[in-house]
This record gives C-alpha cells, sequence and structure tokens, in this order.
C-alpha cells in the first residue's frame, strides 16, 4: 500500500484511477478524431454525371414538347392556355424540389471552389495547342459545377480515362488544390463542343434575335439587340467569330449582304463569358424569331426555372436550369467559367441563340445567350445575362 495526504491508496485503487484517466484519454482521443472525419468531405463516385440522376425531377421531354406546341400558331386559345398552365405547375415543382433538397450555402460555397480548381487546371497553358492537350491528357477534367443531389462539388472526367485507377489519382490531385473540407463528387462526361455550322437559312430585314449569320465560314446565331460604344447592334456567342475582330458579317451566307462588323469576343481561355458583339449596318429589331411577348427585362438565374432559346436551326426548345454556375472544358481545349447549364435542344449553328424564360408571370426574360452542348449527355450552356454586362461595360441591352 501507499500512503499520500493522510490517506491510503490500494495497489487495487491506483490500478483503477490509473484505468479511469486512460479511459478518459481514449474517449478524448477518439472524439477528436471523429471530429476530424466529420470535417473531412466526402469522396462520391458517380457511374453517369448528377443531372442524370432519377431522384432529380426530370421534365426535359414535356418541356421541349410544350415549347414546340406553345409556338405553333395553329393552335387554339384553349390549348395555348392550357399548356402555360402546366408550365407553371411544372416550374412551380422544380422550385419547390429545389427549397426541399439544396443547401445554398454549400451551393455557393461549391462556386468559389469551382474557380479555385479552374485557376489550378489551367496553370498558366493560355491557348498553347500543345500545352492543352498535354493537360487533357494528365488532367481530363470536362467540367467543374455542383452535385444537387448529394449538395457537392461536381468534378466531371472525360470518360476515356474513368477508370479505378486513374479516380484515385484525381481526387488526390483534386484535394490537393482544394482541400478536404467540401464533399467531392466524381463522375464521367464528354467535352462541350460550339454550335457553330455552315447550314442555310433565309434572309432577315430588319434583322431580329434567333436567326443567322455567318462570319466567315462560321454560321451562328443572332442574340439580342444591343449598344455597345455608341454603336447598335446585338450580342451573340464570342466563339463565332473565330478569333477575327473588324471581319465582315453576313447574313445569312457567306455570299450575301454584309449586315456588320465584329467589333469584341470574349471566347478565350479561363474567360468567364462566350460573348460576342457585332454591330450593323442594317437596321436591328428588338425581337426574337418566335418569341411572344417580346423581352421586356432581365431574369433572376435559379435552378429550376424553365428557359427557352430561340436558335437558327432548332427554333424554340424548352427545358429548365440544371446548374447555375458550371465551369466547361471544351473539346478544344478552352475552358469558361459560369455557364449556366439547362437541356434545350441545340445543334450546330444555334450558337449566340437568346435564351429566356417567361416565368409565372407571363414576362418574356432575357437570361443568356446561348453557346455550346455536351458530347454524349444531352446537356447545353449558357453565358447568363449579366457576365455579358461585366465583360462589355457600358452595353445596354435593346428592349
Amino acid at each position: 500500500m501507499i500512503k499520500k495526504n493522510n490517506s491510503i491508496i490500494s495497489g487495487t485503487g491506483r490500478q483503477k484511477h490509473l484505468f479511469a484517466f486512460l479511459l478518459i484519454l481514449l474517449i478524448s482521443i477518439i472524439e477528436i478524431n471523429f471530429a476530424d472525419a466529420q470535417s473531412k468531405g466526402r469522396d462520391i463516385i458517380r457511374e453517369k454525371p448528377s443531372v442524370m440522376d432519377k431522384a432529380l425531377p426530370n421534365y426535359d421531354n414535356e418541356l421541349r414538347e410544350m415549347g414546340t406546341r406553345l409556338n405553333d400558331s395553329s393552335i387554339s386559345d384553349a390549348e395555348k392556355e392550357f399548356l402555360q398552365d402546366q408550365r407553371k405547375s411544372i416550374q412551380e415543382d422544380l422550385y419547390s424540389w429545389y427549397e426541399d433538397n439544396v443547401d445554398p450555402l454549400k451551393e455557393e460555397e461549391a462556386i468559389e471552389y469551382q474557380d479555385l480548381l479552374a485557376d489550378a487546371w489551367e496553370n498558366g497553358a493560355g491557348d498553347d495547342k500543345e500545352a492543352i492537350e498535354k493537360r487533357k491528357l494528365e488532367f481530363p477534367i470536362t467540367s467543374i459545377g455542383y452535385d444537387y443531389i448529394n449538395n457537392s462539388l461536381e468534378v466531371t472526367i472525360d470518360p476515356m480515362f474513368f477508370s479505378e485507377e486513374n479516380i484515385k489519382k484525381y481526387i488526390e490531385k483534386i484535394r490537393e488544390i482544394i482541400g478536404d473540407e467540401i464533399d467531392l463528387t466524381i463522375s464521367p462526361k464528354g467535352y462541350a463542343v460550339p454550335d457553330t455550322c455552315t447550314s442555310r437559312l433565309g434572309d432577315c430585314e430588319p434583322l431580329e434575335g434567333g436567326v443567322k449569320y455567318t462570319v466567315g465560314v462560321q454560321g451562328c446565331t443572332i442574340g439580342v439587340k444591343a449598344t455597345f460604344n455608341n454603336e447598335v447592334g446585338f450580342v451573340t456567342a464570342g466563339h463565332c467569330f473565330d478569333n477575327k475582330i473588324g471581319k465582315d458579317v453576313k447574313q445569312p451566307y457567306s455570299y450575301n449582304t454584309i449586315v456588320g462588323t465584329t467589333v469584341k469576343e470574349t471566347f478565350f481561355n479561363n474567360s468567364n463569358c462566350d460573348c460576342g458583339f457585332i454591330k450593323t449596318t442594317r437596321t436591328m429589331s428588338d425581337e426574337v424569331f418566335g418569341i411572344t411577348p417580346k423581352i421586356t427585362g432581365k431574369g433572376i438565374i435559379k435552378w429550376g426555372t424553365i428557359v427557352e432559346k430561340s436558335g437558327a436551326i432548332t427554333g424554340i426548345s424548352c427545358s429548365s436550369i440544371s446548374k447555375i454556375s458550371i465551369t466547361i472544358m471544351h473539346l478544344d481545349g478552352t475552358h469558361i467559367r459560369r455557364y449556366v447549364e439547362s437541356a434545350y435542344l441545340s445543334v450546330l449553328g444555334d450558337s449566340g441563340s437568346p435564351v429566356m424564360a417567361t416565368g409565372l408571370t407571363g414576362k418574356t426574360l432575357l437570361m443568356g445567350i446561348h453557346s455550346a452542348y455536351d458530347i454524349g449527355n444531352g446537356r447545353r450552356y449558357f453565358s447568363p445575362h449579366f457576365k455579358v454586362e461585366s465583360n462589355f461595360p457600358g452595353l445596354q441591352w435593346g428592349f
């Protein structure tokens, strides 16, 4: 026995005190490790992009069909009213799903990480084609967005490189850049391709949104009337210029009358807008082909909002917003930030199309300018109106 402070502690008692001390220490260590584990984000591997998850409300086919029917002049007023009521009901359902399932704070946080990862991915490559091709082999990211099912940052990888061995390597590389705090989803998806072409459509005077124009051999779609640097013209997709400023713009074909000149475009690596401005020599209308009523304002970019685009090739097509911000890697290696994602129909030649929303009020509001489509997954991308404005200081829309 040991005597201490006029008390006697037996060997057994001392063992009990020691055991209790060790137990408390062990619990503390477990709690620390548990807290540390809780602070680490999950690594989620999906076989398909999150937008294809069956848990998401999907009205793509219905909205496309409604868009076609609503723009058919032969339908009755009663059928038109019925379709508009149906579309409003779908809109309300989508907004309700978002409110019940999505954490807006995590969504906002993911947008910040989106830029951080895009900076590291670009890594000074600029427009160097050799550096871009090397990067596509070593780190084949095709998009950076948000997984609305798991409330996590979503990074998609070129399907050619989507193997178990490579996924582990890519996750480690991504975690080195963004850290361990945010949840991360990895899924396969192809590169985006700009919607340009050499197809033919009719002449148009005055010019209006939704009809074909040509720069060189690039056939695209007129977007929305605007004034920039005191010149009247229209906003369209920047990649349609093919890096040619001061170039003649003809409508509809390359052998037709000159109707304007390319002024400025922002389709380059690390840009946040695939935008371009063309000043016109022909009268420019504030109308958009096939769209009534006319655009009267700008809409809010919100998940689930039903949008429609008016393209020179595919005409009117509708769907809903499936990501409010996504960084996209184009097939040529150019990556553009802050696209908005949807699933309306588009093909080559629809680039530059105005993307609009009628909302629940019946007003037509500008959402952005269509740019590209995704190989294999049916996703479409447009630059939001506020990114057009920030890249073209002083620009005034013509509505």
